[in-house]
């Protein structure tokens, strides 16, 4: 296990003072409510839905994330979407996020991983060597974040065994943030990272922008927003009365913790480790945790 696994992005909430407050959050637990809680959020988005997953495959659920986002801008242009995706764990075909830029959705990665197979124009030593130096150092971060008053996060990444559609499937968690102070803080965050050195655009050739590949992710991504049209009333009967802010637990205090140490502008381990144990330092009573890594 390399040295830069373990700067991979973590996130710790420290949620405590339960109490009558408009901050409230759920968890969502079951594989149904996983997928209702993120159609509620980008139903309900009005000017921008900022994204971020490690892993983004290849499959059914992957593509129909993609169709439900570009639906979305289809119907409200001015929405801003921002998908901010791991170079190491996104396995969709790249035809895919070409299309969805097209059409106004924003995708950049983070530590791009180096080609071996490049045009001779495009060759640079330097952002190979960048490149393989950062290749172990990967973004962990799972969020859709909107308008300022809401988030998901948790431990399902974007594809099939995490919504229950594959053999095998992970045993996975989210929690549904509705709080417009710590979805501040996350958006903050987010903006960091989008427009920090760790983040690039990404780099689409010819394969890419032929008209062949192009028609072709227009055609299977056309045919899950045309299923989704035509299924919409039975989604949003399912989603529609899926509410947070009623059937979530109330909190007066919740604390975002990153690696982002902003006295550097870097990511930085050690920052995050401070920062978890000068609050394990005040605890009185009792710590509970959830984690899949120890």
């Amino acid at each position: 296990m390399g040295k830069f696994l373990k700067i991979a992005l973590f996130l710790f909430f420290i949620v405590h003072e339960i109490g009558a407050q408009d901050d409230y959050l759920y968890f969502v637990n079951e594989t149904n409510e996983a997928m209702y809680s993120r159609l509620n959020i980008i139903d309900n988005a009005r000017k921008e839905l900022f994204i971020s997953y490690y892993i983004f495959g290849n499959d059914d659920l992957s593509l129909f994330f993609l169709a439900i986002l570009l639906d979305k801008k289809a119907k409200n242009p001015d929405l801003d979407i921002k998908i901010l995706l791991d170079a190491g764990g996104c396995r969709i075909d790249r035809q895919y996020l070409y299309y969805c830029e097209q059409k106004g959705i924003e995708i950049r990665e983070f530590h791009a991983i180096p080609k071996l197979m490049v045009p001779f124009k495009s060759i640079s030593i330097k952002k190979f060597l960048s490149a393989l130096q950062n290749f172990n150092m990967r973004m962990h971060d799972k969020f859709i974040i909107a308008d300022t008053i809401a988030f998901i996060t948790g431990g399902r990444n974007i594809e099939n065994t995490y919504y229950g559609m594959s053999g095998r499937n992970f045993n996975d968690r989210d929690i549904y943030f509705y709080s417009k102070s710590l979805t501040t803080d996350v958006r903050k965050y987010y903006l960091k990272l989008w427009n920090s050195k760790y983040v690039q655009k990404i780099t689409y050739f010819n394969k890419h922008k032929n008209s062949k590949s192009f028609k072709s992710a227009e055609t299977e991504l056309n045919k899950k927003i045309n299923a989704i049209k035509r299924n919409r009333e039975n989604y949003e009967i399912l989603y529609k009365g899926f509410h947070p802010e009623r059937i979530g637990l109330p909190f007066k205090k919740a604390v975002f913790l990153s690696s982002y140490d902003q006295s550097t502008d870097a990511l930085n381990p050690v920052y995050l480790s401070t920062s978890l144990a000068n609050l394990m330092f005040k605890v009185n009573k009792s710590v509970l945790i959830q984690t899949p890594y120890l």
